[in-house]
C-alpha cells in the first residue's frame, strides 16, 4: 500500500513537471520496474529458477504472456486516470475496486471473514464515503 500511494503521487508530480503521455508514463515506469526486478532476481538466483521452470513447463509461457497483456491494459487505465484526474482519484478508485473484490469474494464464494476483518472493511468503506463526501461538498462550495 505504501508503494501504491508513493507511486501515484510521484507520477502525478512527473506529469505536472514534464507532461509525458500516458504511454510514456507506462514505458518509463515499467522499464524501471523491469530493470530493478531483473537485477534483483539475477542477484538472488531467481532468474535461473524461473528459466528452469519455464523450460520444464513451456505451456505456462502463454498464460504468463496473457496475464502480462491483461496487466498492461489495466495499467493504461491507471496511468490515464492519474494523468487526467490525479493521484487521489486513482487511489480512491483502486481502493474501491479492491474493497468491492473482497466483498464480492465473500458473497460469491462464501468465504468467511473474521470480526476484525469485517471491522477493517467497514473502516475502508467509511473512509471512502467520507472522502467522496468531502470532495463533493468542497466542489459544491467552490473550495477545491
Amino acid at each position: 500500500l505504501f508503494c501504491d500511494g508513493f507511486t501515484s503521487a510521484f507520477e502525478e508530480k512527473v506529469v505536472a513537471a514534464y507532461n509525458p503521455s500516458t504511454l510514456q508514463l507506462m514505458l518509463y515506469t515499467n522499464s524501471y520496474a523491469a530493470a530493478s526486478t531483473l537485477t534483483l532476481s539475477a542477484l538472488s538466483g531467481e532468474v535461473l529458477l524461473a528459466g528452469s521452470f519455464f523450460s520444464k513447463h513451456s505451456q505456462c509461457v502463454w498464460d504468463v504472456l496473457m496475464y502480462a497483456l491483461a496487466g498492461s491494459v489495466g495499467q493504461l487505465f491507471i496511468f490515464s486516470t492519474i494523468r487526467e484526474f490525479g493521484a487521489l482519484v486513482c487511489s480512491t478508485a483502486t481502493t474501491l475496486r479492491k474493497f468491492l473484490n473482497v466483498v464480492w469474494s465473500v458473497f460469491w464464494f462464501g468465504h468467511h471473514i473474521a470480526a476484525v476483518q469485517a471491522i477493517g472493511a467497514v473502516m475502508v468503506f467509511a473512509g471512502l464515503a467520507l472522502d467522496i463526501h468531502d470532495r463533493y461538498s468542497s466542489a459544491a462550495t467552490g473550495a477545491l
